[in-house]
Parts: structure tokens; C-alpha cells; sequence
């Protein structure tokens, strides 16, 4: 099992952990708490990635608020696609802000690519995960969670 795949398996018990037998919520909640520690240090990574392109996003964010309107239904600032002065007045602003925090995205980038390599690496020590049988699993079991418990030979 590679790194990307506790990611996933971890995505799948968050969206079905409701649902389904108390046989099935146990073996989930079980294996939630054992890939706990590797999800809190995928997080550790993904704060401080994100901390590195913060001032970008947050001056992406204050040019949208100052060129674009606000949309009521959704509450978010945006600039419609038909608004083409207004797209050519963000993109040449944004452009410069690019330019300013351009070591920063360099540096960014170079984080997330290392990232996504570690992601495909293998956990250091297998993990013996709780199985639970097909019968105990809950009818309205999403696919995509299906296929990764099986994967990760949760179901058997």
C-alpha cells in the first residue's frame, strides 16, 4: 500500500463511516484510528505547502474582490467570462503579482512535485487493517469507497 493510497482509503471511511451495520462503522473507525498518524503528517506537509503560496492566494483573492462583482447567491467575488475588459485588467494585474511572488511559486512548485513523488512511495511498515465481510457492508456503499476498500482488502 502506497502513501496515495492511505489518502484515499481515508477519504472513502470519512465519506461511509455513518452508514452501514455497527459492524461495519467499527472496522471503519478502527482502521480510521490506525492511519491517523500518517494522515496528520500528510496534513503537516499540505499546511506548510500552502503557507509557502499563502500571500499569492490572499493578493489573488483582494484583485478579485477590486475588479470583479459580487455574486449574492453564491457570496464569492467573480469576474464572467463575457467581461472581457475586466479579465484583461485581472490578468495583466495578476501577471504582475505572478512576478512578485514568482521564488515563492518556484518554491511551491518544487514542494508539491517532491509531494506527489512521496505519495507514490510505499509505507515504511504495512498496516494490518480490520476487514469487514461484503454481507455487513451497507447497500448504499459508494463505488469509488467500494473499489478502495478493496483495494486496501478491507472487504473480503
Amino acid at each position: 500500500m502506497n502513501k496515495e493510497d492511505v489518502i484515499k482509503l481515508y477519504n472513502a471511511i470519512e465519506n461511509e463511516k455513518t452508514k452501514g451495520s455497527v459492524k461495519f462503522r467499527y472496522a471503519l473507525l478502527k482502521n480510521q484510528n490506525l492511519i491517523k498518524h500518517e494522515i496528520e503528517a500528510f496534513t503537516e506537509i499540505e499546511t506548510g505547502m500552502e503557507k509557502i503560496i499563502e500571500p499569492l492566494n490572499k493578493e489573488r483573492g483582494e484583485l478579485i474582490k477590486e475588479i470583479g462583482s459580487l455574486n449574492e447567491a453564491t457570496n464569492e467575488y467573480t469576474i464572467k467570462p463575457e467581461e472581457t475588459e475586466k479579465i484583461n485588467e485581472f490578468t495583466e494585474k495578476f501577471n504582475a503579482i505572478q512576478e512578485k511572488y514568482k521564488t515563492s511559486i518556484t518554491e511551491y512548485n518544487r514542494s508539491y512535485a517532491e509531494y506527489k513523488e512521496m505519495l507514490k512511495e510505499d509505507l515504511e511498515a504495512p498496516l494490518k487493517l480490520y476487514e469487514v465481510k461484503i454481507e455487513n457492508c451497507p447497500e448504499d456503499l459508494g463505488t469509488e469507497s467500494l473499489e478502495t476498500f478493496m483495494k486496501c482488502e478491507i472487504i473480503k
